[in-house]
């Protein structure tokens, strides 16, 4: 009989930290959109509005706590890469923007998080990839609060469009 409770009572604690976590932030896009191009394959899982905050502790130093600037959001990418070379590389997330149309600009990623259960940004934006490794990361743009990108682009070769329904 305790062992079933054990049970019953780590599924409680499992679902109700799942709808923390989605709590956080609305998704505006649910849907694996991949590109392929120099033996990289980067593909979009999801994308959240929010929420705009993050904070972080890498030590035993103070939390540090990153915000948007004003009339702006974090637009939180999840995403995962995989490298089909034969040999450990490098991949540069700054090299992935978001446009902004109408707008003569482009949104470079703020943070680049770990994508584990606690906040753990990647300081200098990029990863080491082994042969057939895949990682999974968030990206994290601060963005305009009045609309949304058109599309992402990791070095003009991964690009891939956004389909956000009705824009804002």
């Amino acid at each position: 009989m305790i062992p079933r409770l054990l049970v019953a009572a780590e599924l409680l604690l499992f679902a109700a930290s799942g709808s923390f976590l989605t709590a956080c932030g609305s998704v505006v896009l649910d849907q694996r959109i991949e590109a392929k191009a120099n033996d990289w394959a980067f593909t979009v899982k999801s994308v959240r509005d929010g929420p705009n905050s993050y904070v972080s502790t890498r030590g035993p130093g103070p939390a540090e706590r990153w915000v948007p600037p004003g009339h702006h959001r974090f637009l939180i990418f999840t995403v995962s890469l995989r490298n089909d070379a034969r040999a450990r590389r490098s991949f540069h997330y700054e090299d992935c923007d978001l446009d902004d149309p109408g707008h003569d600009k482009v949104f470079l990623p703020v943070i680049v998080d770990r994508n584990v259960l606690v906040n753990l940004p990647i300081l200098d934006k990029s990863d080491d990839v082994d042969s057939g490794e895949s990682v999974s990361r968030m990206l994290y743009y601060a963005y305009p609060e009045d609309r949304y990108p058109t599309r992402l682009d990791c070095g003009g070769k991964l690009v891939l469009p956004l389909p956000f329904e009705g824009g804002r």
